[in-house]
């Protein structure tokens, strides 16, 4: 029996080398919380206005013992995963029906919004320490969800990548683009400012499942074997 917990001890670190070599992005599929209150997280987006300077509106996904929001869908960021809009964006203030896949619903120069992500191909990479949103970080905002905060390379020369910082399980980032010039709202060309702090909350990828199973089901047949 001590030897079946020694070589399943060995499975399970060369199963960490393993994914950890395989590649350096975090795989579809893995969950960025974001925290507001929990363990001091300090969320939150900037928009630079004309009429107030630079206004600030906190965002989360979780509560603040650090449990999923229930208005908040998916509970966060799902990297290279579809999060289509949800329902929270109207004039007024958000209620309690609202819901955003990404954050719970906000509310925002007195109307209310969520961010989403209509293509999936968010990506993170702590290695590189960054993090990709050219063109699919969105806000459905006074109900128009077509509010590309992705960057404007043509007019600004935006690249769509953020800072991500890595300590332990908890990350932080900080991206900051322009509001694509020219749409409506009166909002076109103005800075967009991004502050996340959370959780990693890693899925193991397919392939490295697949090697768990079959180490298991040998490590089963060997002691069977034995007895």
């Amino acid at each position: 029996m001590k030897k079946l917990v020694l070589l399943f001890a060995f499975l399970l670190l060369a199963l960490s080398f393993t994914t950890n070599a395989s590649a350096a992005a975090l795989p579809a599929g893995t969950l960025l919380t974001i925290d507001q209150g929990f363990e001091g997280a300090n969320s939150y987006f900037t928009m630079v206005t004309s009429a107030s300077g630079t206004a600030t509106t906190q965002i989360r996904s979780t509560n603040p013992d650090g449990t999923k929001h229930p208005q908040s869908l998916d509970g966060g960021i799902l990297l290279l995963t579809v999060q289509a809009a949800g329902t929270g964006s109207h004039a007024g203030l958000p209620t309690t029906t609202d819901t955003g896949p990404i954050d719970a619903p906000w509310s925002f120069f007195g109307a209310t919004g969520h961010h989403f992500q209509p293509n999936g191909t968010i990506s993170a990479d702590p290695d590189a320490g960054t993090i990709t949103m050219l063109g699919d970080w969105f806000v459905n905002w006074n109900g128009d969800p077509t509010l590309n905060m992705g960057g404007d390379h043509e007019n600004f020369g935006d690249t769509g990548i953020g800072t991500f910082t890595v300590s332990g399980t908890h990350y932080t980032v900080d991206y900051t683009a322009h509001y694509r010039s020219g749409p409506p709202g009166g909002f076109g060309g103005v800075t967009y400012g991004l502050h996340l702090e959370g959780r990693i909350m890693a899925v193991p990828e397919p392939a490295s499942l697949l090697l768990l199973g079959t180490g298991l089901a040998g490590l089963l047949g060997i002691f069977r074997r034995k007895e």
